[in-house]
């Protein structure tokens, strides 16, 4: 088996990775700088000579018209090759590394401190992905090429060496473009079907027009997203007993109902229980005093008024549905070694139009800050009866994100991560160790949080 890290993998892959990330500029660059580097000193040495030599000999009609063209298609190749530079900025990603300090990432991407944000946070799990991804051998396929640019990138970010030149973003396209058919739907107003849209987005780039700032809370949870589905895609992997980042980040939960409907005059309890194991949880909560609040509040039973319960009787109509006014309530059963905390700081604000319409017009930003909160205990009364701990779980915080701004369309992301006993901020490529009074200023804004579990 060819192992994934090998240079023939890289030579293997190099053609379906550009293809993927649509970056045919990498030869006609090279023709462009050729042209450019090399005939701009000709068309101005032969320009000059041709043009000084016509003005002595007269015979302007031809030479100097030849000088000409030859400056103005090096002109042509400068203007391309800046065009197309502006094209590979757009996933292209650089590390830059100081003496003494962790990686930073350039910000080669317009508007795109939440991707570097979000990589930064999430790199104790990625090394997870990338020990997965390492017992495969490479096929030719687009999904095996998305798989790929998140290997080589993981490896850049993990190498003691400064990164590779050619490394890109790891589904930010898909990410773009996923944005920006959603945004077309919003506008066409259901008027286009979303095959529709999809493919004309397909077909037409991005370009740096589409690089708005996204919230970094929902690129994480759609890069897990993407990394679950392209891996059960290209490997066609049935069985996840032994999915490495499920064993690092994966939790299983059950989200039990229970009601009761009046029968013959008699009120009859009705429950269901569903179970759920999800390979990268990211807890989404509500901005508390803290983040033990935050995640009562998430744990605790919510009314679910007229819930439909289809059962199932053994007269002549065995199935029925029926509406009650029930509650809902989620249990955890199985944990992770690392938990991923998110507090929605951005409320959607909606205005009505001239026609009485709910309209999304924009996101309200909480700065409420939280209590201190380096440690934290999953509470033994959040798990599932049979699956209860004695005591509550311990995790220690490692990495946290931070939104600076009154906007979720505008302002900047930065992340602070533990390495080794020292902390740092990464802010894009500039690196900073931290003291401790800012770590604690920065970590009652936390944005998204990464825990680790204590070693019993």
């Amino acid at each position: 088996m060819l192992p994934i890290s090998s240079q023939a993998f890289r030579e293997s892959w190099n053609k379906v990775l550009i293809e993927y990330h649509s970056l045919t500029w990498e030869k006609a660059n090279r023709i462009a700088h050729h042209y450019f580097e090399k005939g701009l000193y000709f068309s101005l040495i032969m320009g000059g000579s041709f043009a000084l030599l016509g003005g002595i000999f007269s015979f302007y009609t031809t030479l100097p018209m030849i000088a000409f063209k030859v400056a103005f298609i090096c002109l042509l190749g400068s203007y391309f090759t800046h065009k197309m530079e502006d094209k590979k900025g757009l996933f292209h990603c650089k590390f830059v590394q100081k003496a003494g300090a962790p990686k930073g990432i350039e910000r080669t991407t317009l508007n795109g401190c939440y991707i570097n944000a979000a990589f930064q946070i999430l790199k104790p799990i990625l090394s997870r992905i990338k020990d997965q991804l390492e017992v495969f051998s490479p096929e030719q396929g687009v999904d095996q090429a998305k798989l790929a640019s998140l290997y080589l990138f993981i490896q850049s970010f993990e190498s003691p060496k400064n990164g590779d030149k050619e490394t890109y973003y790891p589904f930010v396209k898909d990410f773009l473009v996923q944005k920006k058919v959603n945004q077309i739907m919003t506008q066409s107003g259901g008027s286009k079907s979303r095959d529709q849209v999809e493919k004309e987005c397909a077909n037409s780039p991005l370009s740096s027009e589409d690089m708005h700032q996204e919230d970094l809370m929902e690129f994480i949870a759609y890069f897990f997203q993407k990394v679950d589905e392209t891996y059960n895609k290209a490997f066609d992997q049935g069985d996840r007993t032994n999915c490495i980042w499920e064993q690092a980040a994966g939790f299983s939960y059950d989200v039990k109902i229970k009601g009761s409907v009046e029968e013959n005059g008699t009120q009859v309890k009705k429950s269901s229980t569903t179970s759920f194991s999800d390979p990268f949880l990211q807890f989404c909560l509500e901005v508390r005093g803290s983040l033990q609040d935050s995640m009562n509040a998430f744990f605790a039973s919510e009314p679910v008024n007229n819930y439909q319960m289809t059962t199932i009787s053994p007269n002549k109509n065995p199935r029925r549905t029926l509406s009650l006014n029930a509650t809902k309530q989620t249990f955890l059963k199985e944990t992770a070694p690392f938990l991923l905390l998110s507090l929605n700081r951005f409320i959607p604000v909606y205005q009505q139009n001239e026609r009485g319409e709910e309209v999304y017009v924009g996101a309200k930003k909480i700065s409420d800050p939280i209590e201190e909160a380096f440690t934290f205990t999953l509470s033994s009364g959040w798990f599932d009866e049979g699956k209860r701990p004695q005591a509550g779980i311990q995790y220690d915080l490692i990495a946290f994100s931070v939104h600076l701004g009154p906007s979720m369309n505008g302002g900047h992301y930065v992340t602070y991560r533990k390495e080794g006993e020292v902390w740092y901020k990464f802010d894009d490529a500039e690196v900073t160790q931290v003291t401790s009074e800012q770590l604690e200023k920065a970590q009652k804004q936390l944005y998204e949080a990464l825990y680790e579990r204590r070693p019993n």
